[in-house]
């Protein structure tokens, strides 16, 4: 009896000490609790909401948590496995968390699941896996209540849009996104983007343009002076390559080839 009330202490302790803020604390306590031959699955999750909450960095703790999780019993694994989709997003390696993405969505957590799972694919470039989600995350975005994750959903919807070519829908959901004071910076990057993107693609036709009137230049048709009409095309191309060269360093080649621009 007195080894369960110390850890009911111990656990209520670390709970405490992560609510107040206490970060040196509440973090060494933590990694205690990793260490510890006797952590639980609930020990786990706690420990990690600790390091999720107020770690400055969460991917120096992959060695302790990877060694903490092999040590859990094959039940603690299913009930730990959404703490550990979080902690790989968060620490930015993907293609970790992609292993803990859950085959369905339900229960208290689904949209906060949801949320982790479509930012994984979308940094793993898994448009597939994408289109399975986009009619369940439409309907998440519809009924979520939370602020803070109402615009995290907005934000992946308008991604997967963007990179669907449905740029129009994008910018809708991005201007709702740029509302929230947290988020205001990437959806106005996002969506200056994409109209750099519709700009390259003003130039591109235009390039194609300048190169067809230069085909089908007939001299007998020539409107202007001998030599002008084809010396205009040839002002038009290098007055096009500048622009593209501009606007080519504030949209760069990753990010072109994920709104599927070919220039």
């Amino acid at each position: 009896m007195k080894n369960i009330n110390d850890r009911l202490l111990g656990l209520d302790e670390l709970g405490g000490l992560t609510n107040l803020g206490m970060k040196r604390e509440a973090l060494r306590k933590a990694r205690r609790m990793l260490k510890s031959r006797d952590m639980t699955g609930d020990d786990f999750n706690r420990a990690l909401n600790a390091i999720l909450t107020l770690a400055d960095k969460c991917k120096p703790w992959t060695p302790v948590i990877e060694v903490a999780y092999a040590r859990l019993q094959r039940r603690d694994k299913q009930a730990v496995r959404r703490w550990m989709l979080y902690f790989y997003c968060s620490s930015r390696n993907h293609e970790a968390a992609s292993k803990f993405i859950p085959l369905r969505f339900a229960g208290e957590f689904d949209i906060a699941e949801l949320a982790f799972t479509c930012e994984t694919w979308l940094e793993l470039k898994r448009m597939d896996e994408m289109d399975n989600l986009a009619r369940r995350l439409s309907r998440a975005f519809k009924v979520a209540k939370h602020p803070s994750m109402l615009t995290h959903l907005a934000g992946y919807l308008g991604e997967y849009y963007a990179r669907k070519g449905l740029w129009n829908k994008a910018v809708e959901l991005w201007e709702f996104v740029q509302q929230d004071n947290i988020h205001c910076q990437n959806a106005v990057e996002s969506i200056v983007e994409i109209h750099v993107a519709g700009a390259l693609l003003a130039i591109k036709r235009g390039f194609e343009l300048a190169q067809k009137f230069n085909r089908d230049f007939d001299p007998k048709m020539e409107t202007t002076l001998p030599g002008n009409d084809k010396k205009i095309q040839q002002q038009a191309e290098k007055k096009f390559l500048k622009l593209q060269n501009a606007l080519g360093k504030l949209l760069p080649e990753k990010r072109r080839r994920e709104l599927g621009l070919d220039v």
